[in-house]
């Protein structure tokens, strides 16, 4: 028997297919066996030579929501902060802030302030 080919006993020789095929069975396999199946010998469905027809989807020309096509309107925060001034104090409160945190940095090991309990809140604050 070749590796892959389907045994065909003498009893299941009536249900042989000319193509080579077998009639689909359950297959019954008891307690720490292995089946392997054959994929050649199912029965596969018949494929028709003539091509499905062509689809065409309903095409309905409808306008999107005019929330989806236009931008929304700038509030006021949003112009002041795009704006000149807006920007020049983002800059100069970042700059302020970074250099008043470096300085906490720094200066929160100070022996001084160890000594009057300050070093933690110096430090949380930087």
């Amino acid at each position: 028997m070749v590796r892959g080919s389907v045994h065909v006993a003498p009893a299941q020789a009536a249900l042989a297919r000319p193509g080579g095929t077998v009639v689909a069975e359950p297959l019954q396999v008891g307690k720490g066996q292995f089946a392997t199946v054959d994929r050649l010998s199912t029965l596969r469905p018949a494929i028709s030579a003539r091509p499905a027809p062509p689809v065409e989807p309903e095409r309905t020309p409808v306008r999107p929501p005019l929330e989806l096509v236009t931008l929304p309107r700038p509030t006021p925060l949003d112009n002041t902060l795009n704006s000149s001034t807006g920007r020049f104090v983002t800059f100069a409160l970042t700059l302020m802030l970074f250099g008043l945190s470096a300085m906490g940095f720094v200066s929160w090991q100070e022996p001084q302030r160890r000594l009057s309990n300050e070093a933690g809140l110096v430090l949380a604050a930087a």
